[in-house]
């Protein structure tokens, strides 16, 4: 059992969310007041610019701005795959190896999409490919 300061109740220990910096591993207010104080503050924090959630997922790739700014003159100011100058949202997608998290280029979101769907997998894309040249249909 611990207690919780805000509702003034000793309850039970999964009433409470894990919090590592704390002595005894969990929050010092149980979950239903801590999610009511959120509910209560959170038209007082600032709503994310676009440019802040650009900012922090370059960031969460471990990209500088410049290296990203680089990377966007390199290609051309367009998508690594089709070229294309119309990204489909207000900026590119940042395209990663999903298995090593390493950045491959900045793809446009229909691009970016399409290898999804075809789960990164070079051979299945070939194989796309070739099942596109040689249909009787695309003649």
């Amino acid at each position: 059992m611990k207690y919780c300061g805000c509702c003034s109740k000793d309850l039970p220990l999964d009433a409470f969310a894990k919090n590592k910096a704390k002595k005894d591993g969990l929050q010092e207010r149980c979950r239903m007041c801590r999610a009511s104080h959120h509910q209560a503050t959170k038209h007082k924090r600032p709503a994310p610019t676009k440019e802040s959630k650009r900012k922090w997922l370059i960031s969460s790739y471990g990209l500088t701005q410049d290296k990203y700014i680089k990377m966007l003159e390199e290609q051309g100011n367009s998508c690594a795959i089709c070229h294309s100058k119309d990204w489909g949202k207000p900026s590119p997608t940042i395209d990663h190896c999903h298995s090593t998290n390493a950045v491959r280029g900045l793809l446009c979101n229909m691009c970016n999409r399409a290898l999804g769907m075809f789960k990164d997998n070079s051979e299945i894309l070939e194989n796309a490919a070739k099942y596109l040249r040689e249909s009787r249909f695309s003649k």
